[in-house]
């Protein structure tokens, strides 16, 4: 008896263990068929964006701004993520007719929330004090 109750708790165990594997390799799998689903979205809409007119009418600006914004918000581990963040400041301050600092001040401090151990924040921080006039 004592036997068959330890060949139970060692199939149990290995059972347990087979089914952990399982969830973390699954899981895992999950976890790059996201990335790669965002990945190729956002190589999508950048490919969208390079398509707009070169001009700097409010309309285009319009559209490329809804653009980087899908890639900031449904692609957000992708690095086209972090360059959306870094072209949008770009368009708010030249872009648009009349420069919109306030909403490139809001997608930078936003980048520093979201991605502050990026290689990209020291250029961000640099970007914001500038803009708030700091030295």
């Amino acid at each position: 008896m004592k036997n068959k109750m330890r060949t139970g708790m060692k199939i149990g165990k290995f059972a347990g263990a087979v089914f952990i594997f399982l969830a973390i390799y699954l899981f895992s799998f999950a976890e790059a068929a996201d990335y790669a689903d965002q990945k190729a979205l956002a190589l999508s809409l950048r490919f969208s964006v390079s398509r707009l007119p070169t001009d700097s009418s409010d309309d285009v600006a319009k559209e490329k701004e809804a653009l980087y914004l899908r890639i900031i918000n449904e692609c957000p581990d992708t690095s086209e993520a972090e360059e959306a963040y870094w072209e949008l400041s770009n368009l708010y301050l030249d872009g648009f007719d009349e420069p919109k600092e306030k909403e490139a001040v809001a997608v930078l401090e936003r980048f520093l929330k979201e991605l502050s151990d990026s290689p990209w924040a020291l250029h961000v921080n640099s970007r914001l004090k500038w803009l708030r006039g700091e030295n």
